[in-house]
């Protein structure tokens, strides 16, 4: 369940208590419970809002950048990763990547080593679009 739909079932149950409580003559629980549920709705917000904004600046989860980074290093040929870039298109994502390889190969041998760079992002990660810059080492 996503945090605003958990926000919404304590605002509901935040109700319930407060109707209870005026209906046994408790009439300080609904304030109190009110207080409760309102710093859920301002914890909740801040985190839409914290999660969105990092999301519409282009943020990106680290550990899942890391995780790019180490099925690009089994794809063979790979000598190393100099630089890996990810950002989100709407839903989707799209990765720019700097590997190095042998600078003995040909311009097929490197093209068909980025070729199997994106192709194993597309394939294990899902995503959108990968774009390679093959440097020699």
């Amino acid at each position: 369940m996503r945090e605003d739909n958990l926000s919404d079932a304590w605002v509901s149950v935040g109700t319930f208590i407060g109707i209870i409580g005026a209906q046994f003559g408790l009439p300080w629980l609904d304030p109190i419970t009110a207080i409760i549920v309102g710093l859920i709705i301002c914890k909740t917000g801040w985190e839409i809002f914290r999660d969105t904004s990092h999301h519409l600046t282009d943020g990106f989860d680290v550990k899942q950048i890391e995780s790019y980074k180490d099925s690009i290093i089994k794809c063979y040929g790979v000598k190393g990763v100099q630089d890996i870039k990810a950002r989100n298109y709407g839903n989707n994502v799209v990765v720019d990547i700097v590997i190095l390889v042998n600078s003995d190969l040909d311009i097929r041998g490197a093209h068909d080593i980025a070729t199997k760079v994106e192709n194993e992002l597309i394939k294990e990660h899902h995503v959108l679009d990968v774009h390679v810059h093959v440097e020699p080492n």
